[in-house]
């Protein structure tokens, strides 16, 4: 009855026992494989948490479609998924009172697949099947849209009011996300660098307020505007106010947006707060306006105020060319062409200051 059943798969050596298993047994071991893993410092911990939860709705789906052998299933998934998946909603943080279901977006889809074929790979690697998986990723729209500034103050405002009103940890998170938008929209900086941000990295200097910033294998050591460094102290304050019953210090949680009494850094990111205040102010499509739209604003922003691209760049951490390949053509060609001219002097001296349009 098995050689019926599974005689024609055998012809690779893998044994009756192996094309027995089910994807769940195939997912546990792959997710202890990487456990293992983390346990060596190969990759972190947060990670093979991330990959368990992207390999859900590779089960869901090999579910639906009447648990098949992995060969079987894999040439359906590649038919299925993006559909499959598409139906599906996901629902937001009931604790920031928001129950409303919303759409999975093509972001989070694209992430899904990457991960659901790293994990068929793995299982060709261990002969647990020879099919791969050929379903492309869904196209995305172009996300280096700068957050849109008419609705910018709108979206402060509405922040504001709802930090106001709330206690605890709430208003502690409402805080950090608050201050997160500010810092991006004020100097750049990208989300990683914001996770991993510390108040060590916090400097009175006599040329000012210098943050330390890494991230995406990067590190710099800016000169912030004195308006950001209120925005910093000010979150200091409120965490010394909402922490004080459980004795919040900076050397016992020194990370600067972490959560409620955590002293680790804050890995995940609140999508939901943010998504919240956006609704409140009459945003179209909230989920895409992501919190890295807001460097994307401070970049163009500054662009359009003529300043060259090589001080730019050196300022957000990344490259010319980078610059120059992803914001052609969100602003005018004449604006274009005059900042990415021949270096000003300015940007090439060695001694660092706070750029003049910061000032």
């Amino acid at each position: 009855m098995l050689f019926a059943k599974y005689g024609s798969k055998l012809e690779d050596g893998t044994s009756i026992q192996t094309k027995r298993k089910r994807v769940p047994s195939f997912v546990k071991e792959f997710v202890a494989f990487h456990s293992q893993r983390a346990d060596r410092d190969q990759i972190t911990h947060h990670r093979v948490r991330v990959l368990e939860h992207n390999l859900k709705s590779f089960v869901r789906l090999w579910e639906a479609e009447k648990k098949l052998d992995l060969d079987d299933f894999i040439p359906v998934y590649d038919a299925k998924f993006i559909e499959f998946r598409g139906k599906e909603e996901r629902r937001g943080y009931r604790w920031v009172g928001d129950a409303k279901k919303r759409p999975i977006t093509n972001r989070t889809m694209n992430t899904e697949i990457v991960v659901h074929k790293q994990f068929v790979n793995w299982c060709i690697n261990r002969g647990y099947c020879v099919k791969r998986i050929e379903c492309a990723e869904v196209k995305q729209e172009k996300a280096n849209y700068p957050f849109p500034n008419d609705y910018y103050n709108k979206l402060l405002s509405v922040a504001r009011k709802d930090i106001e009103t709330s206690k605890h940890r709430y208003k502690w998170s409402k805080m950090n996300y608050y201050t997160i938008i500010l810092l991006i929209n004020r100097i750049g900086c990208r989300v990683a660098e914001v996770k991993n941000l510390e108040w060590k990295h916090i400097r009175k200097t006599k040329d000012g307020t210098r943050l330390f910033l890494y991230g995406k294998n990067k590190e710099r050591d800016i000169i912030i505007p004195d308006r950001v460094a209120e925005y910093l102290e000010r979150l200091r304050g409120s965490k010394r106010v909402e922490g004080k019953k459980w004795e919040w210090n900076e050397k016992d949680y020194p990370y600067l947006f972490s959560a409620w009494m955590s002293s680790s850094r804050n890995v995940h990111f609140d999508t939901d707060i943010r998504r919240s205040w956006m609704e409140k102010i009459g945003i179209e499509n909230p989920e895409k306006w992501v919190y890295t739209t807001f460097r994307h604003k401070f970049i163009t922003e500054a662009l359009l105020a003529g300043v060259h691209s090589l001080t730019i760049a050196k300022y957000v951490g990344t490259s010319q060319n980078m610059i120059e390949k992803t914001y052609e053509g969100l602003i005018p060609k004449d604006i274009f062409n005059m900042v990415f001219k021949d270096a000003p002097v300015a940007s090439l001296e060695s001694k660092e200051t706070l750029p003049k349009f910061l000032q």
